[in-house]
């Protein structure tokens, strides 16, 4: 539901904090995934790279750093890392 763009973008970003909330270290592969895609809407990236925050999951460092130093992408976007 997170990526299907049907969905109205308030539910998504809900399902991104809920998700964040969880703690459910799994789900932050799919979650950086779609948070790389420039097509997303931005606010609901924003709420997944803050959901990716919360989680704490090391394995995705590397990628959430090549992230904040892109600046093609949104700095709206880059600035849900924090």
């Amino acid at each position: 539901m997170l990526a299907d763009q049907q969905v109205k973008r308030y539910v998504r970003r809900s399902i991104a904090s809920a998700l964040g909330d969880l703690g459910e270290r799994s789900v932050a592969p799919d979650l950086l995934r779609l948070l790389a895609d420039q097509q997303g809407d931005q606010s609901v990236r924003r709420s997944i790279a803050s959901a990716l925050g919360e989680l704490g999951e090391r394995s995705v460092i590397p990628d959430l750093v090549r992230l904040l130093t892109d600046e093609q992408v949104d700095s709206y976007v880059r600035g849900g890392h924090c």
